[in-house]
């Protein structure tokens, strides 16, 4: 059995392990020497000469450029560098003639936040907390790569394509700009709003290397593609039978335009050009189709070019195992920057660096899934998987780790355990998440709910992979808005695997979306219970049981909102005030909200509703105003402000409330229930009925029909309330029964 190190430096003898790093890299006659001096009888551990001894260290400069290009979900063994064929990517290959390209890189997280928080801090998942792309981010006593760098006076950049790399995460720490210029704010956002274009990535990075004159600088540069869902434009994607493929061709030509910019601008031929992945893609391998879920070398290994001052060393291919924790190290190194605090990472020009045991985890499967984690250990060649069932295997014979050595080679399993034993960090649980956070994940192919993992026995997901088809499948069909058959495939799902939170989450979201409140409700009751959505599970609980009327479970999920979230908490509390009639309390509830935040417009809305119920007529009127200014709470709160002016004994301003009401959205029948109001309280019963015949005809539904026979009824109107309802009932006949209930 070799000799194994500590986890920060472990490593067997020197001989095996140099031979192996260099045999591609290395003349001959270098092989052999350096084998020599070395000695093949392999001494001991501590007399053992350092792997990749051959390289030699480049003298440190802080005066070109450095520039760091990552490409998001690039497995390595899709480029023709890495040995690919199909794919033409002219670009990364000129690059790779002028750089060092290192044959064995491995990520340490299958996914876009962890992975880059890593390649920032030279720091684990483990070490630097963020364990998914979601409820969880840098924090901000941490040190980055770009805070270094800052140190010695170098303007910083980040231009970002997606939005697990946003603002928020905490990874633009040290970087004076940071550009994450997609609209992630945008009310019901798609695809469209939560990443951009790679060109136009390129395009903005491109703007600010022509602005930089002496080259003192870091750049940093994220492309998306090519990420799910795979769409490269012409003439790429016609190229290309795997449109995966055609994405990587599309990605070499953004990379192309980036050098081209760096060219123009004199600064390629002394900058340092890194080019990299966040993690790869599973490509169906191990049933996986993305990424996230496993930990095999499909979605870890990915790959690491390093294009020093001048081309030194191009064209050298290092096959020493290596992590993108060691980039920030290197970097630094190079320009003479002092050591981030925590670093595992190493120096990978350095003549001393040794090999090293890579640690790896995907915490995905536990907080989305129910699923277990997976942890890895990577002392190449061999790789084991800490899991439920675990897995060893031989990368060297077996790179895609399709036969489990785990009971030919125990003591390896063993040796590796114990050095993941030693590595591990318990999970801390996640930040609270809000339902839009969500929304724009998953539009991107992260299926979430942001639970917390129990700790418990947990399936082991390679026993569960198909499931997550299925499950991806019926989320697609809830954003086509497809709420019917995404509610048939996320039971299908659940009859399979009944406590997965995250199918309840978006079974419940669909049932909603169905109208179907009351099972939506149920649902969104079952998910708290297995721990899984948050806090916007108990805000959904709340809309819900407002909505209808039940309002104790309301007021129940409004109460344990109130130390996180207390101004949503008392606004939801007004709102069951004012429902069950108690106006004085429901004012007082959202007075109280206010002082916590003013800006909460849902809560200016609820204070005006209170108010009108209490006389205080004008104040209704300011705080309705208020709300207005929210698009999704300006057609009610103008609706109220109708109310209160035809109170106040106003119709015509009120008709002019009403009406900009309808503009803002023709489909909300109270807006067109009080504009008839209006007319039918002046005497003008024809405007009356033409305001609700133009509900109907916007809105042709039960609900708005039944909503014109109870106004016509209020206004002692029965005989038009008669004809209404006997007209409604012949085009509803479903619903006659309930059309003809007063």
């Amino acid at each position: 059995m070799w000799a194994r190190a500590t986890p920060q430096t472990a490593h067997e003898p020197a001989c095996r392990r140099w031979i192996s790093s260099n045999v591609k890299c290395c003349p001959v006659e270098l092989l052999i020497t350096s084998c020599l001096l070395a000695g093949v009888a392999c001494a001991p551990a501590a007399t053992e000469q350092p792997v990749a001894a051959q390289a030699q260290r480049v003298a440190p400069s802080a005066r070109g450029p450095v520039v760091i290009i990552s490409i998001d979900t690039l497995r390595a063994d899709r480029l023709p560098a890495y040995g690919y064929a199909p794919t033409a990517t002219p670009a990364i290959d000129d690059l790779v003639d002028e750089a060092v390209l290192f044959e064995t890189t491995f990520s340490h997280a299958p996914t876009t936040t962890p992975a880059h928080t890593s390649l920032f801090t030279a720091m684990t998942p483990a070490q630097h907390g963020v364990r998914d792309n979601l409820g969880y981010s840098l924090a901000d006593d941490a040190v980055t790569m770009a805070e270094r760098f800052a140190d010695l006076s170098y303007r910083t950049a980040g231009f970002v394509s997606a939005y697990p790399l946003r603002r928020d995460t905490g990874l633009s720490q040290g970087f004076t700009t940071w550009d994450d210029a997609f609209d992630p704010a945008a009310d019901g956002a798609g695809l469209g709003e939560i990443q951009r274009a790679g060109a136009a990535t390129v395009a903005a990075a491109s703007a600010w290397l022509q602005g930089q004159n002496d080259g003192r600088f870091l750049l940093f540069v994220h492309l998306f593609e090519p990420h799910l869902p795979y769409t490269a434009p012409e003439p790429f994607a016609s190229a290309y039978d795997s449109p995966y493929d055609a994405e990587v061709a599309y990605a070499d030509a953004l990379v192309g335009d980036l050098l081209a910019t760096l060219t123009a601008t004199g600064l390629y031929d002394e900058a340092t050009v890194v080019l990299l992945a966040d993690h790869g893609e599973g490509l169906g391998d191990h049933g996986e189709d993305d990424h996230g879920i496993f930990v095999y070398p499909s979605t870890l290994r990915v790959p690491l070019v390093i294009k020093l001052p001048n081309g030194a060393r191009g064209g050298e291919r290092v096959d020493m195992a290596t992590q993108l924790a060691d980039v920030a190290p290197t970097l630094l190194a190079l320009v003479g920057a002092a050591p981030l605090p925590g670093a595992i990472g190493r120096d990978l020009f350095d003549a001393n660096v040794e090999s090293t045991t890579i640690y790896a985890e995907t915490y995905q499967p536990p907080l989305h899934f129910g699923w277990s984690e997976l942890i890895t250990a990577i002392d190449y060649p061999y790789q084991y998987i800490q899991a439920p069932e675990p897995e060893l295997y031989d990368l060297s014979a077996d790179p895609g780790a399709l036969t489990n050595l785990i009971a030919a080679q125990p003591e390896v399993a063993a040796e590796l355990r114990g050095w993941l034993a030693a590595s591990e960090t318990p999970l801390a649980a996640p930040q609270a998440i809000d339902v839009a956070t969500r929304d724009r994940l998953a539009a991107l192919g992260y299926v979430t709910t942001g639970q917390s993992a129990d700790g418990g026995s947990l399936p082991d997901p390679k026993n569960r992979i198909g499931l997550l088809r299925d499950l991806k499948r019926a989320t697609s069909r809830f954003f086509a808005s497809d709420y019917v058959t995404a509610i048939a495939e996320f039971e299908v799902v659940l009859q399979q695997e009944p406590t997965m939170p995250v199918a309840w989450e978006w079974l419940a979201r669909s049932q909603q979306g169905a109208g179907q409140a009351s099972d939506a409700l149920e649902s969104f009751e079952m998910l708290r219970t297995l721990g899984g959505g948050g806090t916007g599970v108990d805000l959904s609980i709340a809309e819900l049981g407002l909505q209808l009327g039940r309002y104790p479970a309301a007021a129940a999920a409004a109460n344990r909102l109130l130390i996180t979230h207390p101004v949503d908490a008392r606004t939801v509390l007004a709102r069951v005030a004012l429902a069950e009639g108690r106006a004085e309390n429901a004012a007082q509830l959202a007075r109280r909200a206010l002082s916590d935040d003013d800006n909460a417009l849902a809560a200016h809305l609820i204070l005006a509703e209170a108010l009108v119920s209490i006389g205080e007529l004008q104040q209704a009127l300011d705080h309705a105003g208020r709300a207005a200014v929210d698009p999704t709470l300006r057609a009610p709160a103008l609706v109220l402000s109708g109310r209160v002016l035809m109170v106040g004994g106003n119709p015509e301003a009120a008709r002019q409330a009403l009406d900009q009401a309808l503009n803002a959205d023709p489909t909300f029948l109270s807006a067109h229930i009080f504009m008839a109001a209006t007319y039918f309280a002046t005497g003008g019963v024809d405007p009356g009925l033409a305001a609700l015949q133009e509900m109907v005809r916007i809105n042709p539904t039960v609900a708005a029909e039944r909503r014109a026979i109870e106004t016509l009824d209020r206004f002692g109107l029965s005989a038009a309330a008669d004809e209404w309802r006997a007209s409604a009932q012949a085009r509803h006949p479903d619903a006659a029964a309930e059309l003809g209930r007063r």
